[in-house]
Formats: structure tokens, sequence, C-alpha cells
């Protein structure tokens, strides 16, 4: 059978269900929503919120991906890769898992008691490169250590995310001034029209096309693959921000979320920086 776009991230090859082998239809990672109930209780990991109750969640972290956004639910996995990295998922290790340099524990032989969260495989992954699948064994003095560890990574990059849209907020309250300089009978508009027009945009029902890290073209055609979406988005998302960089404006790092799933927060950050964008073409 050919190869699932999950693969390329995996690797390892394709194939039916080891379980049951008439199961051989690959599924998008959203259509994957077997109950982890037992599976997480198993590993100890019931209390990681990050998995939020399904099999998609554990999918993609143990595959490194723990920023999802709709073109990762989208791609395909085949039943033996589900089997492998979801609920059928093994743990063969019985020793606490953490590398040297990260762990605490002083006994080389200490079990793993616990199981790897979500949130802590992401730290260490973002840390040292490595992946360790969440529901990994690891002892609890690594476990408390590394959640210390990662509430502060967490909290750093929040308050990082938290001063990059304070900037954006700055630029777009300084942008009427250089709008006020044009001259009166120039076509541009305020930035206070703008936001207005744009509440209206958010208001209409095209509002995903606006919002949603897919684009009209990538859902156009419900057939296109997944891998072509994925390089058009981010050759898309380069070009905009090497403009934005030419306007000394801050670049785009991640696709905007569904806006229908975002805070009222996050929803006026998307909408002040719109903004921005939208003013630096109509008055540079």
């Amino acid at each position: 059978m050919a190869s699932c776009y999950y693969a390329t991230l995996v690797g390892g090859q394709c194939g039916p269900s080891s379980y049951n082998p008439s199961i051989v239809e690959c599924v998008t990672i959203k259509d994957c929503n077997k109950d982890i109930l037992n599976h997480c209780s198993q590993y100890k990991i019931s209390n990681d919120c990050g998995l939020s109750g399904s099999e998609s969640m554990l999918l993609l972290p143990r595959a490194g991906i723990f920023e999802i956004d709709e073109s990762y639910m989208k791609m395909k996995v085949c039943p033996l890769h589900r089997d492998l990295y979801g609920i059928r998922w093994r743990c063969n290790k019985t020793r606490c898992s953490i590398r040297n340099d990260l762990a605490v524990h002083k006994s080389l032989s200490v079990k793993g008691q616990c199981g790897l969260t979500t949130l802590l495989s992401s730290f260490i992954f973002n840390k040292t490169k490595i992946l360790i699948p969440v529901g990994t064994g690891i002892c609890r003095s690594c476990k408390e250590h590394l959640a210390h560890l990662a509430t502060e990574w967490r909290t750093s990059n929040l308050v990082s995310t938290d001063d990059e849209s304070s900037n954006c907020l700055e630029l777009s309250t300084s942008l009427p001034q250089i709008n006020a300089e044009q001259p009166e009978d120039s076509n541009t508009g305020t930035s206070d029209e703008l936001v207005e027009e744009m509440d209206k945009l958010v208001l209409n029902e095209t509002r995903w096309s606006i919002f949603s890290p897919d684009t009209a073209s990538t859902t156009s055609s419900s057939s296109c693959d997944v891998t072509d979406v994925s390089s058009s988005l981010v050759a898309r998302r380069k070009k905009l921000n090497e403009y934005l960089e030419a306007c000394n404006i801050h670049p785009l790092k991640r696709p905007m979320s569904n806006w229908d799933q975002t805070s009222e927060r996050t929803q006026e950050r998307y909408i002040q920086k719109t903004c921005e964008i939208v003013l630096s073409v109509l008055i540079k």
C-alpha cells in the first residue's frame, strides 16, 4: 500500500492493522477518535491535559508535533502506524528514560513510576531535539524536576508572546499619526475605519479564510494532498514574512488558529496584527 503522510514524520513501513489485517484504509488524524481512557490509565498519563481525551492528541505528539494546526489534522495515517503510535503503542522500558543531563535520580537502575506527559515531552524535545514519546516511563524525582523546568519554560514563552502582542499594539496605535500626514483626498482611510471594517470581516461567515491557516486556495479542493497543502502554506507564509521584515513588522511565527477556538484576547491580537499588515500595504 502507498505510504501515509504520518510515515514521513516517524518513519517505518505502512501497512494494515497488526491487530486486524482486514483494516487497510488510511484515515485522517482528525478522524482518529478511539477511546484512550484505558491507554492513559495504563501509562499513568490520565491527568495529562494536553491529550484532551483524543486519540489524535496521542498520535501527533508522538510524532514530535506539539503545535497543532488544521493542516496536521488533515494528514492521513495508515492502520499500522495508527496502531504503533496510538492506543496500541507500547513502552518496553522499565527504567526511567530521562537522559543523564536532565535526570536528577542518582541510581541508573531507578524504575519509571510515572508516565511522561505532553508538556514534558514537548519541553525535552525543545531543549534536546530528542523525542521521548508521551507515556514513556520516568521516575517521580525526574517528573517533579522536569515539571518545574517545563512550567518556567512555558511561562517564559507566554511572556514572550505577550511582549510581541504589545509591540504589535504599539505599532498599530502609531499608524493613525502616519496616516494623518497623508493628503486629505487620500483614499487610504484611517486605522479606526480599517478596524471597523476588519470587525465586519470577523463577523462575516467567510472569516475562516482570514484567520485560519487554510486559505481559500487550499480549501477549494478537498482532494488536495496534505503535503501540497502544507508546502503551499509554508511558501506563502515565507513570502509574507519577507514582506513584513522589509516593513520592520514582526513576522508571523506560526499559523493563526481557528477563530472559533480562540480566546477573546487572542482574537483581539489577531485583529491588531491583521490591521497592521493591511495598513502597511495601504500607506507605504
